[in-house]
């Protein structure tokens, strides 16, 4: 039994491998705005799949291909952007 239909093409399940998650926590009010410029920002760098801030509890969560990026450039986006973070965890 397949779970493939006859002439379907199977895909790898290496992104589902290599996926990380990083959770940073924002230093200062944020705001809805900063929210989308901080989910474009981070859109640019290769590798990052999901960006999502809570702006109630100013925590980032960004989910990354792990083979690609590491958290260290992602802060270092944020940085460059103009955010800071308290801490990884």
């Amino acid at each position: 039994m397949s779970w493939y239909t006859k002439g379907e093409e199977c895909q790898s399940d290496k992104e589902f491998r290599t996926n990380s998650s990083g959770i940073l926590k924002l230093v200062g009010m944020l705001t809805k705005n900063d929210e989308e410029i901080i989910r474009a920002g981070l859109a640019t760098l290769k590798g990052v799949r999901e960006v999502n801030l809570n702006i109630n509890t100013n925590r980032l969560i960004v989910v990354y291909d792990s083979t690609i990026i590491g958290i260290a450039a992602i802060a270092c986006k944020l940085g460059q952007m103009g955010y800071q973070y308290l801490k990884s965890a």
